[in-house]
């Protein structure tokens, strides 16, 4: 087996650990509009682990450096990390009032992992009257649509940074 080596290496297997240790809830699995997502997070991690596993002798690519190829083990982080966000987004619900109509909206909005790796709210969408969220912010039908709102919003934001 050509991986047996990294069998008793702490750090190699601390890192496969991060990458394919998602902590994702049991619902996020059921959740259908997360088929796409999970299989594309697989494809990925796949393609993570092929890099991270290769030799240095049979590397193709613009690796010149050995920061060039930890900057880009970095950028497969980030990027499998964006996509878990997506996957799980963390949605915040708030009521937002109209200045003139005084009509009270609800607004999700949800982070985004930056370049460097900070955790920041970037999304914020309205989602609809607040009337039409018999529950209110804190229902389920509110959080549902909250979330597959923001799951949109921010896997355009990630297809337009990695497609």
């Amino acid at each position: 087996n050509k991986h047996s080596q990294f069998k008793n290496n702490s750090d190699v297997n601390d890192m496969l650990k991060r990458i394919f240790y998602d902590d994702f809830k049991t619902e996020t699995y059921l959740n259908q509009n997360n088929i796409s997502y999970l299989y594309e997070l697989r494809l990925l991690k796949e393609s993570f682990v092929k890099l991270y596993v290769e030799s240095i002798n049979n590397l193709t690519g613009e690796y010149s450096h050995v920061f060039d190829l930890h900057t880009r083990i970095k950028k497969y982080e980030i990027q499998i990390s964006r996509l878990r966000m997506i996957i799980e987004p963390e949605v915040q619900v708030s009521i937002n009032v109209h200045t003139t109509t005084k009509i009270e909206y609800l607004n999700a909005k949800s982070y985004w992992i930056t370049d460097t790796g900070r955790k920041v709210r970037k999304f914020s969408k309205s989602i609809g009257k607040l009337d039409d969220f018999k529950d209110g912010r804190l229902g389920t039908k509110a959080r549902e649509v909250g979330c597959a709102t923001m799951q949109e919003i921010m896997y355009q934001h990630y297809k337009n940074i990695y497609k």
